[in-house]
C-alpha cells in the first residue's frame, strides 16, 4: 500500500521527486519507487548492515543504482535531507506476539526487522518525530502499523506540530495498516 499511496499522491511526470524510504530492508520499496518514477532520487536506509548489502545488490540488479543511493542509518539519524516524501515499513510487530507469528517468519526474518518494542510503537514513534523537520513544506510521511495501533499512530502525529495525520488506508480486510501524514 505504501507504494500504491505514493504514487497516487506524486503522479507520473518529470517533477524531480527527493524520497527517503526508511527501513528499507531489501530495498524493495525503494527500488519500486524509482521505477515507477524516473525523476526520483531514492535514499534508503537500514540499521541492519546485512540489509543495506542485499538492498545495495538489488538496486544495482534492477538498474536503479544512479538513483538510489543506501546508507546504514538508524532510522533518519545522520540523514540530510529534505525531502518530499518519506516512506517506511518499520518494525512495529509487539515483542509479546513473538510467538504467534508463522514458524516460517519466526525462525527465518531478523528480529531486528520485525519488532517494535512492548508495544510495536518505538521506532514509528522516533520515525514521526524525526520526520518533520526532514520533509518539504507539503512533503508527505507515509509507513505501514500494526492491526490496533491507529489510535496510537493518530496520538504520535498529534504530538508533532508540523505533522497532519491525513488518512488511514485500510487492507483488504478492512483493517486501517498505512498512515499518511503531511508537513504543514
Amino acid at each position: 500500500m505504501v507504494i500504491e499511496i505514493a504514487l497516487e499522491l506524486f503522479p507520473a511526470g518529470d517533477r524531480r521527486l527527493t524520497v527517503a524510504d526508511v527501513c528499507t530492508g531489501c530495498g524493495c520499496i525503494a527500488v519500486a519507487l524509482a521505477h515507477e518514477r524516473t525523476a526520483a532520487h531514492v535514499l534508503a536506509t537500514d540499521i541492519s548492515e546485512a540489509a543495506v548489502q542485499i538492498a545495495r545488490r538489488n538496486v544495482v540488479s534492477h538498474g536503479v543504482a544512479d538513483r538510489v543511493r543506501v546508507a546504514q542509518a538508524d532510522l533518519l539519524v545522520g540523514i540530510g535531507g529534505p525531502f518530499d516524501l518519506i516512506v517506511a515499513n518499520p518494525p512495529y510487530i509487539r515483542e509479546q506476539e513473538r510467538t504467534l507469528l508463522q514458524r516460517e517468519v519466526r525462525e527465518h526474518e531478523p528480529s531486528l526487522a520485525l519488532f517494535g518494542g512492548p508495544k510495536g510503537m518505538d521506532l514509528i514513534e522516533r520515525l514521526v518525530a524525526q520526520a518533520a523537520p526532514r520533509l518539504n513544506p507539503d512533503g508527505y510521511l507515509i509507513f505501514e502499523f500494526a492491526f490496533g495501533q491507529d489510535v496510537e499512530i493518530e496520538e504520535a502525529i498529534a504530538g508533532v506540530p508540523a505533522l497532519r495525520l491525513l488518512d488511514f488506508r485500510r487492507d483488504l480486510q478492512g483493517i486501517a495498516r498505512t498512515a499518511i501524514a503531511r508537513r504543514v
